[in-house]
């Protein structure tokens, strides 16, 4: 029967997940639920071109949460590329429920399309197409012309004429009309009792779909529509084989008992229902406002949705055991209802609940609703569904009644209407045998200010085999409640907020906007400060203009100003309407920077932002904190992030850059001072690909990856202000991205601190330095050394060479163990990454990281050496030994040194040195002879104090088995020395044990022991 086909079309709830969306391409369309074929072999993505067979009954969801139901049996082909989908239906029966992509389906030269509309349409007698426009409206086309049609308007269409519906059928028919002779209320049907229609039979437990449970229902009799009528109603109902639905602008007609007899849609809806025999059941209502009851016992007359459907919907019987469960008010008017707060709302009165077939008892229904009310309409939910033998089913919202946050799939408060779909259900019980059953929620606000509240129900898991009569397993229902209590909340903040601290300097400017794109720009400012229009590459010469939207969160200084253009409409490039509260246009703008420091890590801290907003306006704004840091020295300046972005009732999204605020070197994020493709000082990502952070909350809803863009920059004298525009976004989630912008200040870059500073440091000039790293051993002569204030090394020229010189800094790192004796100090660079200029020896650009080291000796030349005696010497102080992958905490350095003077190439230095590294082993460095018979020792000194060599290692392990010496039989250590001062009163060691990422390196100053 078409007419069953169609009506299992109508009675499909659309699913109300909102996907995200990218325009452009050809896309496919996954399986929401249900079966389909392509050649035979099971699809679970609908391709565009494929011809495609729905083996069940099919469900297809657009990006955007548009759903596209398919009958059984069905054949179509997906035709549509880019922002709109497009099917040709081949045979059978589909229905699409646009939540804003267009949609068209085509057949034999028609066309019937939507945005954001809802239509069925399956082929008609000529050909062509032939439904009904269930929702918003849709536009039928051929060769000749095209038709509108609204929502409740049927249509039939051919190549070559289009038409509406609904003619009243023969009266020789089981379809329902009201033309009969004498007798509005008459119907043909009426003549023949049960055996005009097998519908009724088949309720009344005969025919092919076998008997339900209950007291079959009355059937054959006709109950003429008695009452009072009243019009300006919206009724919502929850039943078997139909579903749930709602319809506005409803008549109803109300017995003397209070009874609901019939309601009638209008808007020249051909949807008239009648009670008729069936029994009215559990009436109740909250103060007169709204009311409930189910019908049951009996069957309806009337039309059922439209007049394709003739009787199978209109007149169907219902056992005791089944029920047409119905909710009516006349709805609250939008302004009366709160503007912001929470209420609760407690339950006055239940219909019974029951079940598709009647396979149960009817049960019992209790509850409570949570509402927030303002710019974001929530609703929490937290129901509970008892069914004698069967189970108790738990109706239950993220946080429940408490603590209101399911976002309704739909609402229009308008109407005093909301609607909150797949709310989802545990697994248990007949209704709900898989993991995939969720429940629907129609809800209606009455009284004066939605003090009223009734709802339908119902309780689906489509994995369920349905009759002929798309009987299935589903759990219906109604109720209605009172307000409890009302909690006002915070009032909107203003669209116009903040103000500018400073006037901003002069250009050239850099805008980044909507975390889209960075440009230098030509902008326009307002009187206070604001950004009112700016044009550029990506804008055009017609430019992007603020219209006449306000500016919120404006904030700004002689570098950088923020804001957030909102409560209007923009002009230009990206124009669009914006919510006072929800939305907005956030931008960044910002002057150039210049004298960036060399060196040394500058610690941002925020000093204002935007409230960061998702793209749709689908969540209350919410707040940035964090703090940013740039690192100064290998090739363009790293930055470091450390941001929070909290959403009210969704999640708070965390932004960390590897290595975060310490060690912004690790960053993939840089200040881009080179090259073409960005402005000169944008901050943007180097490299390929794309951030990800954790995915989570509706920016980042699936599990896929969750990317966070930015574009930014410095500005100002040595970059003392910053600012940045983001987006958190998801593929999926496209129109729920998430935008902001926030500007920082801070006071330069500085070198951190990790040792005491030296009472007398070095002042700047040449000096005479031996460096030891990974790899390294060298002593430098007269080269100029830059000190920082704690007297720790700064930069050290290793090479002087025309084209190749080569200045390290110490970048981002700090100097630990720094010590001094009267000629050398010493100290270990370490906890970043190298700077400076030139690439001789690896010394910048080195990643010293964690534990990892680079160990640095600096003094006074050697000069007046003696040439002859012994000499002793204590260890002054060192650079503490690391292992060159920095695997463990630093170790210790003990021991002696004595020299025997001879003049230059007869001095000999004797050690007995202990390199001790915790839970490893220590490490014995002895020359032969050890210190106490120097004049064996493998090391002779030159005639610039310098020595050097390598000699065999041993161990005693220590809790390891000696990491740097994997070969205990031929370890070695690599050493060189440096004598400074006059006298040699002063000798440094740099040694290097083993190689690799195993071996050990450090450093160790000796001073002469006074001869008593």
């Amino acid at each position: 029967m078409k007419s069953i086909s169609f009506n299992r079309l109508l009675a499909t709830t659309a699913l109300a997940a909102v996907l995200s969306f990218s325009a452009g391409g050809a896309m496919a369309l996954p399986v929401l639920f249900g079966g389909a074929s392509v050649d035979g072999a099971a699809a679970v993505n609908i391709e565009p071109g494929q011809t495609v067979t729905a083996t069940t009954l099919l469900q297809l969801q657009a990006p955007d949460g548009s759903i596209v139901t398919i009958e059984p049996g069905s054949v179509f082909t997906l035709t549509g590329e880019g922002d709109a989908i497009s099917f040709e239906l081949v045979s059978g029966a589909m229905r699409v429920a646009s939540s804003g992509t267009p949609i068209s389906i085509s057949k034999g030269g028609v066309t019937i399309s939507t945005t954001g509309g809802a239509f069925s349409a399956f082929e008609g007698e000529e050909g062509g197409l032939s439904g009904r426009v269930n929702q918003g409206s849709a536009t039928v086309a051929n060769g000749a012309g095209s038709r509108d049609f609204a929502a409740g308007q049927g249509y039939e269409a051919s190549e070559t004429n289009i038409a509406g519906t609904f003619t009243p059928p023969p009266v020789n028919t089981t379809q329902l009309t009201q033309t009969g002779p004498d007798d509005t209320n008459y119907s043909p049907a009426d003549d023949q009792g049960s055996e005009g229609s097998e519908i009724v039979e088949e309720a009344a437990g005969g025919g092919s779909g076998g008997g339900y449970g209950g007291t079959p229902p009355v059937t054959g009799v006709v109950v003429p529509v008695t009452g009072t009528e009243d019009t300006g109603y919206v009724i919502a109902y929850a039943a078997d084989a139909i579903g749930i639905d709602a319809r506005d602008d409803v008549t109803v007609t109300i017995g003397d008992g209070g009874e609901l007899n019939q309601y009638q849609v209008g808007d020249g809806s051909d949807e008239r229902l009648e009670r008729n025999s069936n029994s009215s059941l559990e009436r109740g209502n909250s103060n007169g406002n709204v009311f409930i009851e189910r019908w049951a016992g009996g069957e309806t007359h009337g039309n059922y949705y439209n007049g394709f459907n003739g009787t199978t919907f209109a007149e169907l019987g219902r056992t005791s055991h089944q029920g047409f469960h119905l909710m009516y008010g006349k709805p609250s008017a939008q302004e009366s209802l709160p503007a912001n707060g929470v209420a609760t709302y407690d339950l006055a009165a239940a219909t019974s609940p029951t079940i598709d077939d009647g396979s149960f008892a009817p049960g019992t229904f209790t509850g409570e609703l949570g509402i927030l009310f303002g710019p974001i309409f929530k609703v929490g939910i937290d129901f509970t569904v008892d069914m004698p033998g069967d189970h108790t089913y738990s109706i239950l919202t993220a946080g429940g009644a408490a603590a209101p946050s399911a976002a309704p799939g739909y609402s229009d408060l308008s109407q005093g209407l909301f609607r909150v779909n797949n709310i989802d259900v545990a697994q248990g019980g007949a209704a709900c045998p898989s993991t995939g059953c969720t429940a629907s929620v129609y809800g209606l606000f009455t009284g004066d200010a939605g003090e009223d509240l009734g709802i339908a129900y119902q309780i689906m898991d489509f994995s369920v085999p349905t009759d002929d009569l798309f009987r299935g397993k589903r759990i219906s229902g109604a109720a209605v409640f009172t307000q409890g209590s009302y909690t006002p909340g915070d009032p909107p903040p203003s669209s116009s907020s903040g103000e500018i601290e400073a006037p901003l300097g002069a250009g050239p400017y850099l805008v980044a906007f909507d975390g889209s794109f960075l440009d230098e720009s030509t902008i326009a400012l307002d009187g206070d400060g604001a950004l009112s229009s700016f044009v550029n590459d990506y804008t055009g010469a017609g430019g992007t203009d603020r219209g006449d939207t306000s500016v919120a969160e404006l904030w700004g200084n002689e570098d950088v100003t923020i804001g957030r253009w909102n409560d209007g409409a923009t002009t230009g490039y990206l124009a669009k309407t914006l919510d006072p509260i929800v939305d907005g246009y956030h931008y960044a703008v910002g002057t150039a920077a210049v004298n960036l420091p060399t060196y040394g890590v500058a610690s941002y801290t925020l000093a204002a932002a935007t409230a960061p907003t998702f793209a749709d306006g689908g969540g209350l704004p919410g707040t940035l904190t964090g703090a940013m840091s740039i690192g100064y020295g290998a090739g363009m300046p790293a930055v470091g992030l450390d941001l929070e972005i909290d959403m009210p009732d969704d999640h708070i999204y965390v932004v960390q850059t590897p290595g975060g605020l310490s060690s912004p070197h690790l960053s993939p994020f840089a200040v881009y001072t080179s090259g073409s493709v960005y402005p000169t000082n944008s901050i943007v990502k180097t490299g390929q690909g794309t951030f990800t952070i954790d995915s989570g909350g509706r920016a980042c809803e699936s599990n896929g990856s969750c990317f966070f863009s930015l574009y930014g920059f410095v500005s100002g004298e040595g970059g003392s202000s910053a600012a940045i525009n983001y987006k958190i976004w998801q593929s999926f989630y496209i129109d729920r991205a998430l935008t902001g912008s926030a500007a920082f200040t801070t006071g330069g870059a500085e070198v951190a601190s990790l040792s005491d500073p030296l009472d007398t440091p070095f002042a700047d000039g040449n000096y005479t330095a031996l460096v030891t790293k990974n790899g390294s051993n060298a002593t430098y002569t007269d080269k100029a050394a830059v000190f920082g204030e704690d007297g720790e090394l700064i930069s050290y020229q290793v090479r002087t060479n025309p084209g190749s010189e080569s200045t390290p800094n110490i970048g981002t790192n700090g100097m630990a163990e720094l010590g001094r004796s009267n000629d050398a100090m010493w100290g270990r660079w370490t906890g970043g990454e190298t700077g400076g200029t030139g690439n001789f020896n690896g010394y910048v650009g080195a990643d010293l990281t964690g534990n990892k080291g680079m160990h640095w000796m600096v003094g006074n030349p050697a000069s007046d050496l003696p040439t002859t005696g012994t000499a002793q010497y204590e260890l002054a102080g060192y650079s503490a030994p690391v292992f060159n992958d920095g695997r463990s905490a630093p170790g210790t350095l003990t021991g002696a040194m004595t020299v025997a003077w001879g003049g230059a190439g007869a001095t000999k230095i004797g050690t007995d040195l202990d390199v001790a590294m915790a839970g490893d082993a220590v490490y014995h460095l002895v020359t032969t002879g050890g210190a106490a018979n120097p004049s064996a020792s493998e090391f002779t000194m030159g005639v610039d104090g310098s020595f050097g060599g390598s000699l065999p290692v041993t161990f005693t392990q220590d809790g390891g088995t000696g990491a740097a010496c994997p070969n205990p039989a031929s370890c070695n250590a690599s050493m060189s020395g440096q004598t400074f001062g006059q006298g040699g009163k002063t000798i440094g060691i740099g040694y290097l044990i083993g190689f690799g990422d195993s071996g050990i390196t450090g450093n160790g100053v000796f001073t002469q022991v006074a001869v008593p």
